[in-house]
Order: C-alpha cells, then sequence, then structure tokens
C-alpha cells in the first residue's frame, strides 16, 4: 500500500493559499486586509489568473512571508526575485554573528535565543540550556548552530 503524502505548493496559487491557511485566514479576510476583491484573490489561487509583481510583492506583505518564501513566490509568477538572501554561516554576515553573540553574551544570566523567520533556533546562550532542561529529547525542534556550549536541543 502507498503511501500518500503531501507534495510541496508550486505554483503561485498553490503558494499563496498555503501561507493564507497557514496564516489562519480566509479568502475573504485576506482579501480584504489587501485591498483586493475576493473573486480576484479566488482566481489568482485558482490560477485563472496570473497576477502582476506588484500583486505578488503586496500579497506578501501582508502574509509576512519570510523574504526566502517571497523569492519563491515571485519565482513563482515567473518575475526575479528582488530580495538577496545570505547564509547566516555566510562571510558577509560575520559581523552580524559578532553583533548577535555579544548580545546573547549580553542577556547572561538571562535566557536569549535567536530564531530566523520560521522559529528556527539559530543561536542560543548559556543560560538558555535552562528553557530546554529536562525536556524530552524527541519533543524538541528547530537547529542551532555554533555555540557548542550553549545546551543546544541538537546536542546528544
Amino acid at each position: 500500500m502507498a503511501v500518500q503524502t503531501e507534495r510541496e505548493p508550486q505554483s503561485v496559487g498553490e503558494l499563496l493559499r498555503f501561507w493564507r491557511t497557514r496564516r489562519h485566514l480566509t479568502q475573504m479576510e485576506l482579501a480584504l486586509d489587501a485591498n483586493l476583491s475576493n473573486k480576484h484573490l479566488s482566481f489568482v489561487e485558482t490560477g485563472r489568473s496570473r497576477p502582476s509583481r506588484q500583486l505578488l510583492v503586496h500579497l506578501a506583505q501582508r502574509l509576512d512571508l519570510p523574504i526566502a518564501e517571497r523569492n519563491r513566490l515571485l519565482l513563482a509568477g515567473g518575475f526575479a526575485p528582488p530580495y538577496l538572501e545570505q547564509a547566516f554561516d555566510g562571510e558577509m554576515m560575520r559581523p552580524l554573528r559578532e553583533s548577535l553573540s555579544r548580545l546573547l553574551e549580553a542577556h547572561e544570566p538571562n535566557p536569549a535565543l535567536i530564531v530566523d523567520g520560521l522559529w528556527n533556533l539559530i543561536e542560543a546562550n548559556r543560560a538558555a540550556s535552562l528553557l530546554w532542561d529536562g525536556a524530552a529529547t524527541s519533543s524538541r525542534s528547530g537547529r542551532c548552530r555554533g555555540r557548542e556550549s550553549a545546551g543546544s536541543p541538537n546536542q546528544a
């Protein structure tokens, strides 16, 4: 027996529908918030209407999409992505990583976390281990890069 898994959204309409439902919005609520007709939004989601670049940027803002997802939405719509994506561990991000490390240390003895736009754990200070001490390993989510002494959830 084959197990059917949900496939990842690919088209503009599928991506919009995915993020709209993830934000717990109806078509009517998003249409009202975006100052757009419900019918037009429905046509975009079903593929009956091809949205402009301006509309996709506007909807991405209304849905508060992470930068990478805004790029993905625009690419699915046939437009070049305007947002520069940099890997957190890349050389260009080194000054930011250093600043964030100093900020984490300054918050001690209080726990402090750095998370990305999807709430994945990026980094934590040593005091943050108090947050997950005693928690079951299988219930922890997120990734933690660096700061081995931070007591990250990914430590074995």
